[in-house]
């Protein structure tokens, strides 16, 4: 699984998503590569105007919000049957 989290430089709602979906994934032992993307022409690209915003294999799945390490853990398990190490 590939999670990207796009975030503007400086912003600390975005450092902060990051944050939590990095302990997610260390936490539950996911299998994933976390980018932490804060090019702004990359997220303008993808038509992403809200930040922080979450794509996982490509599909772009919130902007703008910062949901609970719970929250992001039921994202990754809806979007991935195989997330397991």
């Amino acid at each position: 699984m590939k999670i990207v989290v796009y975030g503007a430089a400086g912003c600390a709602d975005c450092a902060a998503l990051h944050s939590r979906v990095k302990a997610v994934i260390e936490k539950n032992g996911i299998k994933a590569e976390l980018i932490y993307n804060t090019d702004f022409e990359d997220a303008l690209q993808k038509e992403i105007i809200q930040m922080p915003a979450l794509e996982i294999d490509g599909k772009l799945i919130f902007a703008g919000k910062i949901p609970k390490e719970k929250q992001i853990l039921r994202i990754l398990e809806q979007n991935d049957n195989h997330i397991r190490a």
